[in-house]
Formats: C-alpha cells, sequence, structure tokens
C-alpha cells in the first residue's frame, strides 16, 4: 500500500513555542553612545569626530583608559 503525500496546506498548525526572554545587563552607557554615534554616521552622514565628543558631553559621560588592560 502506497502512502499519498500530504499538501502542506492540509498540515495540523504547529503550536507556538512561547519564546523565552533572555535575562540582559543594561547597557554600558558609553557602548550605547558609541553605537548611536555610529548609526548617526550612516543614517545622517555625520562626522564621526564631531558627533563622539558633543554626545559624551550630552550624555555627561566622563572618564579615561584606567578600565583598559595595559599594554
Amino acid at each position: 500500500m502506497t502512502r499519498r503525500k500530504r499538501s502542506p496546506d492540509s498540515r495540523p498548525p504547529r503550536p507556538v513555542k512561547p519564546r523565552h526572554r533572555q535575562h540582559r545587563r543594561p547597557l554600558d552607557p558609553a557602548r550605547r553612545a558609541a553605537f548611536d554615534v555610529l548609526r548617526a554616521v550612516t543614517e545622517r552622514d555625520a562626522y564621526p569626530n564631531l558627533a563622539l565628543p558633543a554626545l559624551l558631553r550630552e550624555r555627561r559621560i566622563r572618564g579615561g583608559t584606567r578600565h583598559l588592560p595595559p599594554n
């Protein structure tokens, strides 16, 4: 006996699996600023050397390189 193939429309709908939310850390303000500068460069042809300092001032982001590993 041969089985007939079902057409794709005759299949019962698949149950929808709930998406599990991943726990994410809050974004670092400096990383968010860098992302926003890259987006401004892409979308509005902004100059990054002008956009980044202005954005850092606006968001009151300060800091040096003390958290970076030594060379």
